[in-house]
């Protein structure tokens, strides 16, 4: 009995060990902080971009400067549509984006040109990530992974950012400004003026369950047309390496929700100031070790791009 017990935690103990390096040596995002906005309050007021219906959103109250979070609605395939929030505000002679549609358009062609001036050396940046992992569940094994997590995540004042000459590491991958059109996968878009001669515009993404990220220029999810999600086989193929996991790894889902991209660009010259993308992430496995190992963990993937000059 007293070996079984020490054979099913060394094997957890192993196996916490391969999620964890495998996880952390694919993963990569950044964080920016916002920008103050203008100390006078702006509104900011609910749009719907489709027909009234009991699903759908409709023109809500004006309020100050709290935007209602959108439901959650998780996408396996393309014939869910989600309900669509979208916020807009309007300030003194400037006219933001002021739906979903547009605020995405607008994302689009920002990042396009922000891209093409990268690859054509006009611009360099800076590009940070790190990662942040919460809510450690490895089972047995659980203090000795949480350990393990704490050594090997780099937080963010470690981070070191590096200098950009190209948009090869710019999300996202294989595409120019943004690959997503389809206005159903986001749930919530926003165009807010910070009062600064900048504007902030907001994306908020559905639920979708092991997004890949594009192959050979093809996309095939919905959260890799925006961000840089990670490939999930990468990830499981080096785990399958370790002892005692082989084939006893039934399955691994990587659940991203709330995937939140944040562009700050300067109103009259559509010049991108900064860029931060957010992808969360809910990890869980199982692997069929004597009586079975269920695992899970909370990952945050944070990109900054910033300190954009002329090169």
């Amino acid at each position: 009995m007293a070996k079984s017990i020490c054979l099913f935690r060394f094997a957890a103990f192993l196996f916490s060990i391969a999620i964890l390096l495998s996880f952390c040596a694919c993963s990569s995002s950044k964080k920016e902080p916002q920008e103050e906005t203008t100390d006078k309050p702006s509104e900011i007021v609910s749009v719907s971009d489709s027909p009234s219906s009991s699903n759908t959103p409709t023109v809500s109250e004006t309020v100050i400067e709290t935007v209602a979070s959108a439901p959650t609605a998780v996408i396996t395939d393309a014939t869910q549509a989600p309900t669509v929030q979208t916020v807009a505000e309007t300030t003194a002679g400037v006219v933001l984006p002021q739906t979903t549609a547009e605020v995405l358009a607008k994302y689009d062609e920002l990042m396009s040109a922000f891209k093409t001036d990268l690859d054509a050396k006009k611009l360099t940046c800076m590009r940070k990530e790190y990662q942040e992992i919460s809510d450690v569940d490895f089972g047995a094994a659980s203090s000795i992974a949480q350990g393990i997590v704490d050594q090997m995540v780099t937080p963010a004042d470690k981070a070191v950012p590096e200098k950009l000459t190209d948009s090869s590491a710019v999300p996202p991958l294989d595409s120019d400004g943004c690959a997503l059109e389809d206005t159903n996968f986001i749930k919530s878009g926003t165009a807010v003026d910070n009062g600064d001669g900048t504007a902030t515009l907001t994306l908020v993404l559905m639920d979708e369950k092991n997004p890949q990220p594009p192959e050979g220029g093809v996309h095939t999810s919905q959260t890799g047309k925006l961000f840089s999600p990670m490939k999930t086989t990468e990830i499981t193929d080096k785990i399958t390496k370790f002892p005692l996991v082989g084939n006893a790894l039934e399955t691994f889902d990587l659940n991203y929700h709330d995937c939140t991209a944040t562009l700050i660009y300067e109103k009259n010259t559509g010049s991108v100031r900064s860029l931060e993308q957010i992808m969360r992430i809910d990890l869980n496995a199982h692997i069929s070790v004597l009586s079975g190992l269920d695992l899970s963990a909370k990952v945050t993937n944070h990109l900054e791009i910033t300190d954009i000059t002329s090169a």
